[in-house]
């Protein structure tokens, strides 16, 4: 599968969460209820990881990867209900997990880096031809 692919296929399981999310907001804050706009909360960063995750999908990959993966280990300590309604939402919060092992193949396949191209501990830092020249 090519990286575009990865990519689209990463963005829409991050998207989809965070429109549910807005969703939501908007929904009770339009029947007058302010305290929906607390649903923008866990939107925004899914809205900003998947932009970032687009423009650089080895890093955004990785955000996406680890916090989607503490969330979703860790939410079931924190909730009280039965097994069917935390499995339901695990699913919800395994998405920007699944997404970001796919923006990390992306990245993978565009050759993107974690250093951002930078040569660290060879020579110049930024890069240069490798070697300490006075």
């Amino acid at each position: 599968m090519d990286a575009q692919r990865l990519k689209v296929a990463g963005f829409v399981l991050v998207v989809i969460p965070a429109a549910v999310l807005l969703l939501f907001a908007f929904g009770e804050t339009a029947s007058g209820d302010v305290g929906g706009l607390v649903h923008l909360i866990p939107a925004t960063p899914l809205i900003v990881l998947a932009a970032v995750a687009w423009r650089r999908p080895l890093v955004g990959g990785v955000v996406l990867a680890g916090v989607g993966g503490l969330i979703a280990a860790f939410y079931p300590f924190g909730v009280d209900g039965s097994a069917l309604v935390v499995l339901s939402i695990e699913l919800i919060l395994f998405a920007p997990f699944v997404a970001g092992l796919l923006f990390i193949r992306a990245g993978w396949a565009e050759g993107d880096r974690l250093d951002g191209g930078w040569r660290i501990g060879r020579g110049r830092v930024g890069g240069g031809s490798g070697t300490n020249q006075a």
